[in-house]
């Protein structure tokens, strides 16, 4: 997978090459970094620069240690220390992305993108699922990096590559892959539409409405049974778009309807307005065409 690195700006980081060369890590060394480290954690539930920066020296050490094949025992899990560190980086690069949108700061997701391609993670996650999900989770952030950077052929290569290894997880029925996967299939539809490809977006959004279908038998809590409701809605709207774009207005009006009946479910006002005006909107314009498509349109939800 190759990642626009230089378009992203990323801060040069240090890695094992350059610990190699330096040449400087020792246990105690080691020891005094992991518990530095592990005080800045407790600081604050936040993530923040300094702690990523200390916990990502920590690591690039540790996995020169086990190249270098010099020190047994670090003291530590690496393979906890490097998905704690993974997910800090997402949530920290996200976050970041919220409150100040494209700062430096906020594209740090490339630390975690080169510590999960780094050529001794194969001897830390004995288990690959556990490695996939935490890559699944960094290539869908940076496809969304991507898209909103106007960059849709990125968004769309690294979305591609979260699915592929998501749909294998869910296969396995892995944590929480059946559900996630979803999402997943709808971003690659926005992505596809912002590509002007929406017959391929609509397949997107139709492998997402079979996720939905595989995974609602499984959902037992009530807010289980929401989200499924609030993915229905968004499904059903996204394939009511790509139908009107494509010209398959029969479909269109179907779907729009569809994903009102899930908008009533998540009491979702808004999205119900919306359809309405849209519904109005073909009404309009097709209003000297066939006469029964003015009774069903006019149908409002309520």
């Amino acid at each position: 997978m190759n990642i626009d690195k230089e378009n992203l700006s990323l801060v040069k980081i240090q890695n094992t090459e350059e610990i190699k060369q330096d040449n400087v890590v020792t246990q105690s060394g080691l020891k005094v970094l992991h518990t530095f480290s592990e005080i800045l954690k407790s600081e604050s539930d936040q993530s923040n620069i300094k702690q990523i920066l200390v916990q990502e020296k920590l690591i690039y050490c540790g996995l020169f240690c086990i190249e270098d094949g010099n020190m047994k025992d670090l003291g530590f899990s690496l393979q906890s220390e490097i998905t704690d560190f993974v997910e800090r980086v997402n949530k920290y690069n996200m976050t970041s992305i919220q409150l100040n949108k494209f700062s430096d700061d906020s594209k740090i997701i490339l630390k975690a993108v080169d510590i999960l391609f780094n050529k001794q993670i194969p001897k830390i996650f004995k288990q690959y699922q556990p490695l996939n999900r935490l890559r699944v989770l960094t290539f869908n952030n940076l496809s969304y990096i991507y898209r909103e950077l106007g960059k849709f052929q990125e968004a769309l290569k690294a979305v591609n590559y979260a699915i592929s290894l998501e749909e294998r997880l869910a296969e396995e029925n892995y944590d929480n892959c059946q559900k996630d996967i979803i999402t997943s299939y709808l971003n690659k539809s926005a992505i596809l539409s912002e590509l002007n490809r929406h017959d391929k977006a609509l397949q997107s959004v139709e492998k997402a409405l079979s996720a939905i279908k595989r995974y609602e038998s499984k959902a037992k809590t009530e807010q289980e049974k929401a989200q499924i409701n609030y993915l229905s809605m968004v499904s059903y709207f996204n394939l009511a778009n790509e139908s009107e774009v494509l010209g398959l207005r029969n479909q269109c009006l179907n779907y729009y309807e569809q994903s009102a009946i899930f908008a009533k479910k998540v009491n979702n006002l808004a999205m119900i307005n919306r359809i309405n005006q849209i519904l109005e909107s073909i009404v309009e314009k097709n209003k000297n065409k066939k006469k029964n498509s003015q009774i069903i349109i006019n149908q409002k939800i309520y």
